[in-house]
């Protein structure tokens, strides 16, 4: 698997408690900086709104933290996931956007 050292300058208030906060020091975050993780760590900002994951991986690893409520379910994806994006703040959209670009970068696909 592809993996890079992090280093974003990603807005404060970025959830991390998906993974171990010493793997990740900027804001602290430091770790192996693989696409597993960077694709975990920019969903789990959609998640901590309810986003409601398609079938797979995404949608089984939230479906087991204690903390994710989705806001529907498949039935209602697509107006669930938008009520999801309007209740993100500037900043975690902006920290999203900024892992998605660096997974882009390392050829995460």
């Amino acid at each position: 698997p592809k993996t890079s050292t992090i280093k974003l300058p990603l807005t404060p208030g970025l959830p991390v408690s998906l993974v171990q906060p010493e793997r990740f020091p900027y804001l602290g975050i430091t770790g192996d900086g693989s696409c597993h993780e960077l694709r975990l760590l920019r969903n789990e900002i959609y998640a901590r709104h309810g986003w409601v994951f398609g079938r797979g991986e995404l949608a089984d690893h939230f479906a087991s933290q204690f903390w994710y409520r989705p806001r529907g379910d498949l039935s209602n994806q697509g107006d669930a996931n938008a009520a999801a994006l309007t209740a993100m703040t500037e900043a975690e959209i902006n920290n999203a956007a900024q892992i998605r670009a660096h997974e882009d970068s390392i050829g995460c696909g």
